[in-house]
C-alpha cells in the first residue's frame, strides 16, 4: 500500500489550486494511516522504533502553527498540508515499522519511482502529441484535474524518477537507462532548466556513489550525453532546441537591469530577505508572501528559494526546527541502507534552491522518503507486544 501512496504522489497538482488542496495523494496518505492503525489493533503488536524523529516532526509542526497563529494567517489549508507531512506520514510509518532497512522495500521502491516517473512523462508526451498541452514558446504545461500543472512542479517530481532510474541502471538493471534518459529529455522539453541541470548532476552523483567501476560508468554517461546532444541538434528542425539551450544560458545572466531567469530570482530573494529581517523570529506565516515590483514578477507568492521560503514563513524558529529535523534524520541509520534516500532527497533540495518546496505531490514524496530513512527500529527487537502477557503475539510485516 505504501508503494501506491508513492505512485499517487507522482500526480502533480496545479499551482493555481489552494496550497492545501486535498488531492488524491492526501486521500491515499490518510487511508494508509487508517490501515496502519487497523493493522496494529488487529495484530495487537506495534513496532519498536526510535521515536525521536517523530517527536521532532511534531515540534516542527507546532512551529508552523505558531507562525500562522502569531501572524493571524488563518489559512486552514496550511495547517492541513503540514499536518499530513509532519504528523500523518511519520505516524503511519512508525506504526507499521516500515523503513529503509526492509530489503523488500529497498528493491521495490526505486522501481516504483522509476516507472511512475516514466508514466507521468508519457502523459506529457501524449498531451503534446494530441495538441492539448499548453505551450508559451518557452515552456510546456499539461492539464491534470482541471488545472494547468506548472513545469517546475512537474520537474521536481520527475527528479525522483530520474535518480531512481539511474540507481537501478548503475546497479545492473541497464534497461533503466532508457527510462532515465527519457525522463531527463521530458524535463528538458517542458522547459525546466534548473531541474534538467540537477538531473544531469545527480546521474553522475549516483554513478560515483554506487558504481564499483566509476571510471567506466562515467565514460559511458559522458558518451551517452554527447550522443544525445548531437542527435538533438541534428534531428530537431524547429527552434525549440535552440530556445531551450538559450534559456539555459540565462541561468548565469545576472544583469539586474534585465529580468532573466536568474536576475528575476535575485529580486524575489531580496524581497524575501527584507521581509524576514522585519520579523526574524517567527516569520510571516505560510502563504503570505506576495512580490510587488511593477514588473511581470508581481503576484509571485513564493521567493523561489527553499532557505528563504522557510525563513520568510517561519523565521529563525521555523528554520531551526526544519533544519534540525532534516539534519537529525540524515544522521540516522547506516550509509549503505540510506544511500538511495540521501540521493533522492539531495536532488529535490538542490533543485529547491531556485524553486518552491513542499507543494502537492513533491512534498509528500520528500517527507515519505525522509521518514522512511529517518525512523529506524529501536535496538534488535522489532516488535512490542500489546496483547496480554499470556496471549500469542504476531509480528508486524516489514512489507506492509
Amino acid at each position: 500500500m505504501l508503494l501506491l501512496v508513492l505512485a499517487t504522489a507522482f500526480l502533480p497538482i496545479s499551482l493555481e489550486t489552494p496550497i492545501g488542496f486535498v488531492s488524491l495523494v492526501d486521500i491515499a496518505t490518510f487511508a494508509y494511516l487508517i490501515a496502519a492503525v487497523f493493522y496494529v489493533l488487529t495484530r495487537r503488536t506495534i513496532a519498536r522504533s526510535d521515536i525521536r524523529v517523530p517527536i521532532l516532526a511534531f515540534v516542527t509542526y507546532l512551529s508552523v502553527v505558531l507562525s500562522q497563529v502569531a501572524n493571524a494567517a488563518w489559512d486552514v489549508s496550511v495547517f492541513i498540508k503540514y499536518f499530513v507531512f509532519l504528523i500523518v506520514i511519520p505516524c503511519s510509518l512508525l506504526l507499521t515499522g516500515l523503513n529503509m532497512r526492509s530489503d523488500a522495500l529497498m528493491k521495490k521502491m526505486p522501481r516504483a519511482l522509476a516507472v511512475a516517473g516514466a508514466l507521468i512523462s508519457s502523459i506529457v508526451i501524449f498531451q503534446a502529441a494530441r495538441g492539448s498541452a499548453v505551450s508559451d514558446g518557452s515552456a510546456v504545461y499539461i492539464e491534470l484535474f482541471g488545472g494547468l500543472v506548472n513545469k517546475n512542479g512537474m520537474a521536481s517530481i520527475l527528479l525522483y524518477g530520474v535518480v531512481s532510474s539511474a540507481w537501478l541502471a548503475v546497479n545492473g538493471k541497464r534497461r533503466y537507462w532508457i527510462l532515465c534518459i527519457y525522463q531527463i529529455a521530458v524535463t528538458f522539453y517542458i522547459g525546466a532548466r534548473s531541474a534538467t541541470l540537477v538531473a544531469a548532476v545527480m546521474v553522475v552523483s549516483v554513478a560515483l556513489a554506487v558504481s564499483p567501476n566509476r571510471r567506466s560508468i562515467l565514460l559511458r554517461i559522458v558518451g551517452f550525453g554527447l550522443a544525445i546532444a548531437v542527435a538533438a541538434i541534428t534531428i530537431v528542425q524547429s527552434g525549440m532546441f535552440a530556445d531551450r539551450v538559450s534559456r539555459m544560458a540565462e541561468l548565469v545572466h545576472l544583469d539586474a537591469n534585465e529580468l532573466t531567469a536568474a536576475s528575476s530570482r535575485l529580486l524575489l530573494w531580496n524581497a524575501a530577505w527584507e521581509e524576514f529581517v522585519r520579523s526574524p523570529w517567527i516569520g510571516h506565516g505560510n502563504g503570505t508572501f506576495s512580490y510587488s515590483g511593477g514588473n511581470w514578477l508581481d503576484g509571485m507568492y513564493e521567493p523561489h528559494n527553499s532557505v528563504l521560503q522557510v525563513l520568510y514563513s517561519g523565521g529563525v524558529v521555523g528554520m531551526f526546527c526544519f533544519s534540525g529535523l532534516i539534519f537529525f534524520g540524515f544522521m540516522k541509520g547506516d550509509m549503505r541502507r540510506k544511500k538511495l534516500c540521501l540521493l533522492l532527497l539531495a536532488a529535490y533540495l538542490l533543485n529547491s534552491m531556485v524553486g518552491i518546496i513542499w507543494i502537492r505531490g513533491d512534498g509528500h514524496l520528500f517527507w515519505l522518503i525522509f521518514f522512511l530513512m529517518a525512523i529506524a527500529p529501536a535496538g534488535d527487537r522489532h516488535v512490542r507486544d500489546i496483547k496480554p502477557a499470556n496471549s500469542h503475539a504476531f509480528r508486524v510485516s516489514p512489507t506492509f
